[in-house]
């Protein structure tokens, strides 16, 4: 019994010794990847704001050779003013493809992310960074340039009512004229509006502005728009026009501006009745003494002679 017990360990043992000595075959290997190599369908880019939802850009680059399915490779998409380095870069992801398009609008919206300038062509560094899908085996693409030419969302100013007026002192707190506009933007500053107006055929040099911060309405009563009219050229008693548009501007200064269309409006004014306190016999206003004053050469000033009696004002 010894003996048998004896040949089966002997038996076991051997077995063991073959065992652990078989050779498996090659562990897989899996290789790091290579830089892509970037390309853009064009090298500038300026669209009409017509064609703000077409596809004006495409980016295409070649397999970094991942050994992984293609759904697990990552591709970052980096656009950046030229210069900046991409310190704060316009990023986007993708997985798996070869490929990725921009509209014009996304363009647009980008580009005054990066405060830039307006209606001029802007040159942007583009790169993609390939990897696996956990961030492992970074590499940079190569550097294109685009140019791109922003464009402005045109402001439109709308007067309500938009026939002409005639201005009567009876009705010098009624609203004469309420002036609306839609929003636009451009920079990364948020925008203030201002109204402009001026004696129609005007260079825009004389002209009176009332600014609005971020609103996009304001009205003018009969006796504010009277006067506009008569410090912009237009005398009291005459029919005139005047023409109206919007500044879009950034910060407080005016900087920056972009300007709506021009509207004109046809307005008849009247003469204020201005008076001066005169020979008054008590210390209540007694308009029935006042003393009327009469317009001068110069707009919107008046003037009058007064006689005053001594102890008496």
């Amino acid at each position: 019994m010894k003996k048998i017990v004896k040949i089966l360990f002997a038996t076991v043992a051997v077995a063991m010794i073959f065992t652990a000595c078989k050779k498996e075959g090659d562990l897989p290997f899996y290789k790091t990847g290579n830089g892509t190599v970037l390309s853009g369908s064009v090298p500038s880019v300026t669209a009409p704001i017509a064609d703000s939802s077409k596809t004006v850009l495409t980016l295409n680059w070649t397999w970094p050779n991942y050994a992984t399915d293609s759904a697990n490779q990552k591709f970052v998409i980096q656009i950046d003013s030229v210069g900046h380095n991409f310190a704060k870069p316009a990023t986007r992801v993708v997985k798996g493809v070869l490929s990725t398009s921009f509209t014009a609008k996304e363009l647009n919206l980008m580009l005054f992310g990066f405060n830039a300038t307006k209606s001029v062509p802007n040159n942007l560094d583009v790169r993609v960074i390939s990897s696996y899908d956990n961030n492992n085996d970074l590499y940079q693409s190569n550097l294109i340039k685009v140019s791109v030419t922003p464009y402005i969302i045109p402001v439109t100013l709308a007067l309500n009512p938009v026939g002409p007026l005639t201005l009567l002192m009876t009705n010098a707190t009624s609203t004469a004229v309420t002036c609306n506009w839609n929003a636009t933007q451009f920079g990364d500053q948020s925008l203030n509006y201002a109204i402009q107006i001026q004696k129609s055929g005007g260079t825009w040099t004389n002209v009176n502005v009332k600014p609005t911060g971020t609103a996009l309405t304001t009205k003018y009563t009969v006796s504010e728009l009277n006067g506009i009219a008569s410090i912009v050229g237009i005398p009291e008693n005459t029919t005139g026009i005047l023409d109206l548009r919007v500044i879009a501007y950034q910060g407080t200064n005016y900087s920056n501006p972009a300007y709506s269309n021009v509207v004109s409006q046809t307005v008849t004014t009247y003469r204020p009745v201005i008076y001066a306190l005169g020979d008054g016999t008590t210390a209540v206003w007694d308009n029935t003494a006042a003393i009327q004053m009469d317009q001068s050469s110069t707009p919107g000033v008046f003037v009058a002679t007064l006689d005053l009696t001594a102890e008496k004002s």
